[in-house]
């Protein structure tokens, strides 16, 4: 099957700026060109304060609802962060789909067709990639296996002040887990030498985010994927 090149609004994202995404609803395999996850923008289906918090009663996160502890946070989320291995280096990914679908940067599987994915129990199976977007920075690798416990994603933005638990392969130390706050929301950079387009609606954390966790899993204290840390490094 050939790789679809999808292309959205979405941008590319720098040090401790999150890509938002939401989850898809269907629980049958999406069509990488249709249903690949999307970014959650600033300002869209819900309203932020001046302030940066958010309206309960808008659908954004911070309700009721108790924190877990960041280790049982961490057992919770990390079954369905992966590691990626290509031809040049590695990264991570998130379970998707039960089927095998897996998301990651677009970066880290950028000039591979396909690639190598290693899961928390040990397991390594090979995969391919389905579809690519170098805008948004976001890929969907098909993994060879099914029956996977796959990841839950917030449908609203978070809330500052939320607590942030980074889980991945820094530096390749397969199943890390760092933690942090979120520290702002629609967040923006402006274009640069290396980058004519400007960076907007971003989330920001300061957990620690090192090459390797590209592709992973950033999650709030209900164990819920927030976003996907891109490049530790601005352009």
């Amino acid at each position: 099957m050939p790789k679809t090149r999808i292309r959205t609004s979405a941008v590319p994202l720098t040090l401790a700026l999150l890509l938002a995404v939401t989850a898809c609803t269907d629980t049958g395999t999406p069509d990488p060109a249709s249903s690949a996850p999307a970014q959650v923008q600033g300002g869209g289906a819900t309203d932020s304060s001046s302030d940066g918090s958010s309206d309960s009663s808008s659908g954004e996160s911070g309700g009721q609802q108790e924190d877990l502890s960041i280790p049982d946070i961490v057992d919770a989320v990390q079954p369905s962060v992966v590691t990626i291995f290509t031809e040049g280096g590695l990264g991570s990914g998130v379970i998707y789909t039960e089927d095998g679908l897996i998301l990651t940067n677009e970066h880290v599987v950028r000039g591979n067709d396909d690639v190598e994915v290693a899961f928390a129990d040990g397991q390594r199976v090979s995969g391919t990639v389905e579809a690519t977007d170098a805008v948004s920075d976001l890929a969907l690798v098909r993994a060879d296996r099914t029956d996977l416990p796959a990841a839950t994603f917030q449908s609203g933005l978070p809330r500052i002040g939320e607590l942030a638990v980074v889980i991945g392969s820094p530096l390749g130390f397969e199943n890390t887990a760092t933690s942090g706050i979120i520290s702002g929301l629609h967040r923006e950079i402006p274009g640069s030498a290396s980058t004519s387009q400007s960076l907007v609606d971003l989330i920001q954390t300061d957990a620690a985010i090192s090459p390797g966790n590209s592709g992973g899993a950033v999650v709030n204290g209900r164990g819920e994927i927030i976003g996907i840390p891109p490049p530790p490094h601005l352009p």
